[in-house]
């Protein structure tokens, strides 16, 4: 993880390269948010489908919580690459 500072310089690369009239850094950031967003969506029904589509009751209360807050970032990945 030490290279994560020095992910924002890699924005300088191939500044001149335009797909689609947008630079090379954002359309592949915009590709991997997409990418990201589908292997959750299949992840998401890799689960429901091991766990025959049963949700989790509210009285395991961690397990609750942890599958609400994964449908709420799942659809804010949805409204974030909606959005572009």
């Amino acid at each position: 993880m030490k290279f994560l500072p020095y992910l924002g310089y890699y924005k300088y690369i191939l500044p001149r390269v335009l797909i689609k009239d947008v630079q090379f850094w954002f359309f592949a950031h915009r590709a991997l948010m997409m990418f990201v967003l589908l292997v959750s969506v299949i992840g998401l029904l890799l689960v429901l489908f091991y766990k025959d589509g049963e949700w989790v009751t509210p009285m395991a209360n961690a397990r609750f919580v942890h599958s609400i807050l994964g449908i709420v970032a799942l659809c804010l990945a949805f409204v974030q690459v909606w959005k572009i």
